[in-house]
């Protein structure tokens, strides 16, 4: 799934766990929130990499700092409604559901990684058809 803001950018749904939540919880929430996605079984963790901020404080007082990291992850389920946009997070105006190359096709010049992600998940052995 692809999404999109008003402005056109383009990303993959994810984003940041709240405090206690685990990182499984974290993806279905976010899911649900920016695609109107329900998870059905569990996440395919398929790449990781971390960095260090270059903000003063914590984006979060919760995560660690100044330290951060990023977790990918693919996960089988349905659509099941629109986005639930919450107050205070992008607010998704379209949810895509593409083949994986053409996701790819479709984030390559978005900068932030996630044509990278997508070929790894499609070269690291799982299916890329669900």
């Amino acid at each position: 799934m692809v999404c999109r803001l008003a402005d056109g950018t383009a990303f993959l749904p994810g984003g940041t766990r709240e405090e206690g939540e685990s990182v499984d919880e974290c993806m279905s929430r976010e899911l649900v929130e920016e695609a109107g996605f329900l998870m059905k079984g569990r996440p395919h963790w398929f790449a990781a990499h971390s960095g260090v901020s270059y903000h003063r404080v914590p984006y979060r007082p919760h995560a660690p700092f100044p330290l951060k990291a990023w977790l990918w992850g693919a996960v089988e389920g349905e659509l099941a409604g629109p986005p639930t946009n919450p107050a205070g997070a992008e607010q998704v105006t379209s949810v895509s559901v593409l083949r994986p190359q053409d996701a790819v096709a479709l984030l390559e010049n978005e900068g932030r990684g996630y044509a990278q992600a997508l070929r790894h998940w499609m070269i690291s052995g799982a299916p890329v058809e669900f």
